[in-house]
């Protein structure tokens, strides 16, 4: 199981469904955040709601969300989104899996478009103050 985990690129992580604690990671996951196992996913993603989280977990449903990291040895911050499922295997039983998924080029875009957008709006009132006065 582990060496099928590791080939995936993005990160991985399993956590023990009972104290939400990081069990086994793939080095995708420990390139991004370093080791972080026996560490709490809420403490990774604080953003996570852990009552919403347990409660789609509990009724066998995913939970996503998007989140945001400090990358490991930077001051950048990755964006994700992770998506959360129950995972049983003879290796983890009773386990969660945590996809994440780098979603900051997209979020960088988003970024550049919405400064654009507003550089355009300004000109845009420029040129109608200055329509007013003629």
């Amino acid at each position: 199981m582990k060496g099928l985990i590791e080939q995936i690129s993005f990160a991985i992580l399993l956590v023990d469904e009972s104290v939400f604690t990081v069990d086994y990671m793939n080095s995708a996951a420990a390139q991004w955040m370093g080791d972080v196992r026996g560490e709490s996913l809420f403490s990774l993603f604080p953003g996570v709601s852990a009552e919403l989280l347990k409660n789609r977990t509990g009724r066998g449903k995913a939970y996503s969300q998007e989140c945001s990291i400090k990358e490991l040895d930077s001051v950048r911050t990755r964006y994700v989104t992770i998506g959360v499922k129950r995972f049983e295997s003879e290796e983890f039983p009773h386990h969660l899996i945590v996809e994440c998924s780098d979603i900051s080029k997209v979020r960088e875009q988003e970024t550049i478009l919405e400064n654009y957008a507003n550089i355009i709006q300004k000109q845009i009132q420029q040129i109608e103050i200055g329509r007013a006065h003629v």
